[in-house]
């Protein structure tokens, strides 16, 4: 009965990233769009950026490892193999919710309140980088080059500069917030399963720490980016090049994608800004499609393999067999 739910589980994820990839309208948009340009596919960088999708989950799972070591020690392969799980329940979940569920399958049992927190934590680092590169870079391109009128830019950068603010400000104090919680007499035996010797025992270093690894893996990743535009012959300048991804991402932040439109929706992010800065729309398609698949849905998918698998981490700290 359990070897089928897993089995079950699996074939959902599988189905949601067929119609993601073959059912959405927006690949049968990218195919006449493909079909009627003619691009000379530059297939070099497509491979230097496949190159770079290994290194860009390995950063990711060493960022884990460090957050989750303030309850558990853990290798960088345990962890590798906990982040790519994650990764395939969270790209057919919106917002990415399902990576928790995904981490807290193969991770041990009785560190569930430390998946949860960890993860949290992880991903706020990550997206305080998303937004404050993403603000920095495209400040002047959303109303220059964008093309949007100054209330609607004002609201734009005012939603984005909150959103930092207020992740930066978690990041900073949440040490004395998890101590407080610890201290009041509300807190009994446990706070999300945690108990108060975690909560207390949580480090700032941890945190500064996995500050510092989300940078390097945002630079990679942009640099991903960049390298399949480059592919499909989208050079348009390093400064709009840059600053263009700057603002992919950070829309792609401030906005959570429905699992089942993920790709359209992304396709439709593209298309909005990519022409706007002299790239053709099969080419901003093209590149948005392709790095999704590349840092996406190819990890998806081992990660659904090590989710099938995940028993061994549930009893005990060994890895995979």
């Amino acid at each position: 009965m359990y070897k089928t739910l897993k089995v079950l589980g699996i074939l959902i994820l599988l189905y949601i990233l067929y119609f993601q990839i073959i059912e959405a309208k927006g690949w049968v948009y990218l195919q006449k769009e493909f079909s009627d340009s003619h691009i000379i596919i530059q297939y070099k960088y497509i491979l230097f950026a496949v190159m770079l999708m290994p290194i860009n989950w390995l950063l990711e799972a060493k960022k884990w490892q460090i957050l989750y070591r303030n309850f558990e020690k853990i290798n960088l392969k345990e962890a590798f193999i906990t982040v790519l799980a994650g990764n395939s329940l969270g790209v057919v979940t919106p917002a990415r919710i399902g990576e928790y569920g995904g981490r807290l399958i193969t991770s041990h049992p009785d560190h569930r309140g430390g998946v949860i927190l960890a993860t949290f934590i992880g991903s706020i680092t990550q997206n305080v980088w998303n937004l404050f590169i993403g603000l920095s870079f495209s400040f002047f391109l959303i109303q220059d080059l964008i093309g949007i009128n100054y209330i609607e830019q004002k609201g734009f950068l005012i939603i984005g500069i909150l959103q930092t603010l207020m992740m930066t400000a978690l990041l900073i104090f949440l040490p004395k917030i998890l101590f407080s919680i610890a201290k009041t007499q509300l807190f009994k035996k446990s706070f999300l399963g945690l108990n108060n010797h975690d909560l207390v025992s949580f480090s700032s270093r941890s945190i500064y720490k996995s500050i510092g690894w989300s940078l390097v893996r945002y630079i990679i990743y942009t640099i991903q980016y960049a390298l399949v535009i480059m592919a499909f012959n989208g050079w348009s300048g390093i400064e709009t090049l840059f600053s263009g991804i700057a603002l992919i991402y950070f829309v792609q932040t401030i906005i959570p994608l429905p699992s089942l439109v993920n790709v359209v929706a992304r396709g439709e992010i593209a298309i909005f800004i990519w022409p706007k800065l002299g790239l053709s729309v099969p080419v901003a398609l093209l590149s948005s499609y392709t790095i999704w698949l590349i840092n996406l849905i190819f990890p998806a998918l081992i990660g659904a393999i090590f989710l099938y698998s995940y028993s061994t981490f549930s009893k005990s700290k060994s890895t995979l067999e």
